[in-house]
């Protein structure tokens, strides 16, 4: 029983640490400042066999999404995801990542599903590279990038709909 409190306390202590140092290492910055993190490219292979960087994005806003099939606040929250991803496509385009996955792995949990999930293109970091170009230890991960590629501000853990719609307009306003 001691070991298990001694395991839950130092599982606590890592999140919340790895919380605040995402906190500092992607500082809310609003674009006027001129003081913006710009955000590094990568070229990841998405589950619809074709590659995708993030260049590609240039010119519109973007919601990076990093998740797991294996992580079950992702799997709850990637629905919602999709869903923007499909519902707001001309004001902001959605980038999601998963995390130490390969394609086949994705394939067959997107192909599973039904609606805007079943749609969704994900990229794979299955080396997880790119998760730690970003500094991201925690999944689900999401940052919103402005037109010109600079990070704007993230949030480690998942969105309800309404935090990820007011997330959006926040975004959407710099």
């Amino acid at each position: 029983m001691r070991k298990v409190k001694l395991f839950v306390l130092i599982l606590a202590s890592f999140i919340i640490i790895s919380a605040t140092l995402f906190a500092f290492a992607v500082p809310k910055k609003q674009k006027q400042q001129n003081n913006s993190i710009e955000a590094p490219n990568f070229t990841v292979q998405m589950s619809d066999g074709t590659e995708a960087s993030l260049s590609d994005f240039r010119g519109k806003p973007v919601l990076l999404h990093f998740w797991a099939t294996w992580c079950p606040p992702c799997v709850e929250e990637l629905p919602l995801i999709a869903q923007l991803a499909q519902d707001r496509a001309e004001e902001i385009r959605v980038f999601a990542i998963s995390l130490g996955e390969d394609v086949k792995t994705v394939q067959t949990y997107l192909s599973s599903k039904e609606g805007a999930l079943k749609k969704l293109v994900s990229g794979c970091d299955a080396n997880g590279l790119v998760a730690s170009m970003y500094g991201v230890s925690a999944v689900p991960c999401t940052l919103f990038i402005d037109e010109d590629g600079k990070v704007l501000f993230g949030q480690v853990g998942a969105f309800s709909q309404e935090s990820l719609e007011a997330a959006l307009e926040k975004a959407l306003l710099y």
